[in-house]
């Protein structure tokens, strides 16, 4: 028994070297394989975006092609304004034509004049006579003053031509794109509408309408260009052939989908309609990646929705992860077997020693082999005796007969181009003297006495520091891939030109759009100041109205009183929103600060909106750090910021529910700049609900202007410039401001503001 266990015990200490190699090797292998699926999953994400920003380019390519087609078919039609009389002129015009290369996606284009209600009949009857349409009419029925009949359309097909007499202001989304079209005084976006391409055939579709003026008439104002209107140029489209030409650029990674978000009359409570779906039948997981497009274009914006497939996504970083997993675990299998067999088996060394010099010499035969059958010459040179080698294979190169081939390195040399044996020779030097590689590339002259490129490479063999004993290295023919390089050279300079013109085009293209920004920023802060006065003296007449009739509260009158203020005071609330939203992004709003007890701040709005919470039945806890709660702070705008927080949570609260006010210490950076560090000291508070929440990824996009949540925008009213204004009062305090969802359900509002703040020189 005892000789077992002096048997057994060292067995077992020999795999605790193995075992620690294998662990250690392992544990490198996941490691690796972790930072390997990380950082191809960052591939695949920048790929996936400038994928998608690749085809929402070409899409809007394609508007500008079709818009810049739609002008030139109005210019024509601003010449041949009588086109019953010029009817030949269009045919001509438009024969040459072809929709289905020059414009893929286009279903066809019509020509519609606009005539007054009285005169429609007349012209009916005329179009009859001079245009042989023998059932010409107009439908829909006739219901404004004016009316656009179609009276020529391209292609005149069967499935177009029954569209002809159709009245273009008939329709609410048609009217919608010639009053955008007349707003702008170009090129249209309508919204989606139906094409009926057959008796049973409806697709989603949608318009491109440019108006037409009467020559000489005035067209500065709205009015006038409503007045001068003389006819519609319009293109229709089938949505899904219009987007479907792209495909290619985005089915093998994405499911496209494409909505319209409503142009002029867009509302929160109305979502975008859906115009396109590349694949229906696509079903998203909570993990599926999906990038958001805009595109503005003729007066509306389409949402393009690209959501990726599951193969075009993580799954080659885990295959490859996989990969590395398997092979490096079966590589550290494999070297702690070795180790395993190596410190267990001294015995066979010997054995080893005889197998490994065996391979050796066939490595060597294999050498041999590969040097007489590779396309580089070799070369040697003995420096200590004189013996000096060049393979055949040189004389191949050049195109040398086997007994004229350069044999030896004096006969090599005399072929080089004198102004390249400087080269040649410094380079020879430097790597004697600093142990630099020796690789030069030079021109030789062939057989032929042309001038070809090979490239000379080689290492030293050094008997000590001083002394250099052999030289040998290679010759390779590099022509091609010199007069390659030469050509990718000359290219790339081009490439670089062409960026930096389209570099000085996006800069300029910059700098107009801040200026659009800032334009805009002071328009509405001017008409928000205008819009003031009137709307004073309507609260101001309905509040009159409201005491004349106090004694018939039942009554009409009263009643239309009461509706007058309350939509008044709804309006007012909105420009003064519009107003304040304004002056923070136009610089133009000053903060007064001043030391503020916050408790005290919070308990008066409290107080401010204690009414409506106790019409709900809702518990009020606040639960403040103990302490001195002096911080310096403009006291109205903060002021206003917990107003809004707490009235939204009192809104969204259930009844009887509970809302939390609890504040905590904190930190905040000291400054914007990266090169900024340390901490200041703030406080948190914090306002927390028992609401319906907000999905996850709303909760960064809450605090965007007009911007309300999917799950309290319908029913709960406002306008959705409340949060964006605390996000703008917050950070000119240089605090932040951050909604988050609550475990137990609700939301909550966590508010920083730096304990001191400076005074702004604005």
């Amino acid at each position: 028994m005892l000789s077992v266990l002096q048997h057994l015990r060292p067995s077992r200490s020999r795999w605790l070297l193995p075992a620690l190699v294998f662990v250690v090797f392992s544990s490198s292998v996941l490691l690796f394989a972790r930072w390997q699926e990380d950082r191809q999953n960052i591939e695949n994400d920048a790929a996936a975006n400038i994928e998608s920003a690749a085809s929402a380019a070409l899409l809007r390519e394609r508007f500008k092609l079709h818009a810049q087609f739609l002008r030139s078919l109005s210019a024509f039609a601003a010449t041949n304004l009588n086109q019953i009389e010029s009817f030949e002129n269009w045919q001509h015009f438009v024969q040459e034509i072809n929709i289905a290369s020059d414009l893929p996606g286009l279903y066809a284009f019509v020509y519609a004049p606009v005539i007054d209600k009285s005169e429609a009949e007349a012209f009916r009857k005329k179009v009859q006579r001079k245009l042989a349409y023998e059932n010409f009419h107009f439908f829909p029925q006739i219901e404004a003053e004016l009316v656009a009949p179609i009276i020529f359309i391209k292609p005149d097909g069967p499935l177009q031509r029954p569209a002809i007499g159709f009245n273009l202001l008939s329709e609410k989304t048609r009217i919608e794109a010639v009053e955008t079209s007349l707003r702008n005084q170009d090129v249209a976006l309508s919204g989606p509408i139906i094409l009926v391409t057959g008796e049973r055939t409806k697709r989603p579709g949608f318009l491109l309408v440019n108006a037409i003026f009467h020559p000489g008439r005035p067209n500065t104002t709205i009015d006038e260009r409503r007045a001068a209107l003389a006819g519609l140029v319009v293109t229709g489209y089938h949505a899904d052939d219009f987007v479907d030409a792209l495909k290619s650029s985005f089915s093998a990674r994405f499911a496209l989908q494409v909505f319209d978000d409503g142009g002029i009359n867009r509302s929160v409570e109305r979502p975008p309609e859906l115009i396109f779906d590349s694949a229906p039948d696509f079903k998203p997981t909570p993990d599926t990646r999906v990038i958001h497009r805009e595109l503005d274009f003729g007066g509306r914006t389409w949402i393009l929705k690209f959501r990726e497939f599951e193969h075009a996504g993580n799954n080659a970083a885990f295959d490859q992860s996989k990969l590395i997993i398997a092979l490096g675990l079966a590589g550290s299998l494999l070297i702690s077997l070795l180790i395993f067999y190596l410190t267990t088996h001294r015995e066979r060394a010997e054995r080893y020693a005889r197998r490994l010099t065996a391979a050796l010499t066939l490595s060597e035969e294999r050498f041999r082999l590969a040097a007489e059958g590779t396309s580089d010459a070799l070369w040697d040179q003995n420096i200590i005796n004189g013996d000096d080698h060049i393979s055949s294979r040189l004389g191949e190169i050049l195109g040398f007969p086997k007994a004229t081939a350069p044999r030896c390195s004096k006969d090599f040399l005399a072929l080089i181009h004198p102004d390249d044996e400087p080269k040649r020779c410094v380079a020879l030097r430097r790597h004697f003297r600093e142990g630099t590689h020796y690789d030069v590339t030079l021109r030789v002259r062939n057989h032929a006495r042309k001038w070809v490129w090979l490239r000379i490479r080689g290492q030293a063999v050094r008997q000590d520091e001083a002394r250099v004993s052999r030289m040998a290295g290679s010759i390779s023919d590099v022509t091609e891939l010199h007069n390659a390089q030469i050509e990718l050279t000359e290219h790339r300079d081009h490439l670089q030109g062409l960026v930096n013109q389209r570099t000085a085009r996006l800069d300029q293209a910059l700098l107009e759009a801040q200026a659009a920004t800032l334009a805009k920023t002071e328009f509405l802060a001017n008409m928000s100041h205008e819009l003031r006065t009137p709307m004073h003296a309507i609260l101001s007449f309905s509040e009159l109205g409201q005491r004349l009739t106090i004694d018939q509260e039942a009554s009409k009158p009263h009643q239309y009183f009461n509706r007058i203020a309350q939509s008044a005071d709804r309006l007012l609330l909105l420009i003064d929103d519009l107003l304040d939203l304004s002056k923070l992004e136009s610089g133009h709003m000053v903060l007064q600060y001043s030391q503020t007890d916050i408790a005290l701040l919070i308990a008066r709005v409290h107080g401010q909106l204690e009414s409506l919470i106790q019409r709900r039945n809702l518990s009020l806890q606040t639960e403040l750090v103990a302490g001195d709660h002096f911080i310096a702070i403009d006291q109205a705008r903060i002021e206003q910021v917990f107003h809004n927080l707490l009235s939204n949570a009192i809104k969204f609260s259930p009844e009887n529910g509970v809302i939390t006010i609890s504040s905590a210490p904190a930190d905040l950076p000291k400054g914007r700049r990266s090169e900024d560090s340390g901490k200041a000291q703030a406080i948190s508070i914090c306002i927390s609900d028992l609401g319906p929440g907000i999905p996850e990824e709303e909760l960064e996009s809450i605090f965007g202007k007009f911007v309300q949540s999917s799950l309290t925008k319908t029913g709960a009213g406002g306008t959705g410039l409340g949060l964006a204004i605390c996000k703008e009062i917050i950070e000119r305090h240089r605090g932040t401001i951050l909604a988050a969802n609550n475990s137990g359900g609700g939301t909550s509002f966590t508010v920083t503001l730096p304990l001191e703040n400076r005074q702004e020189g604005r």
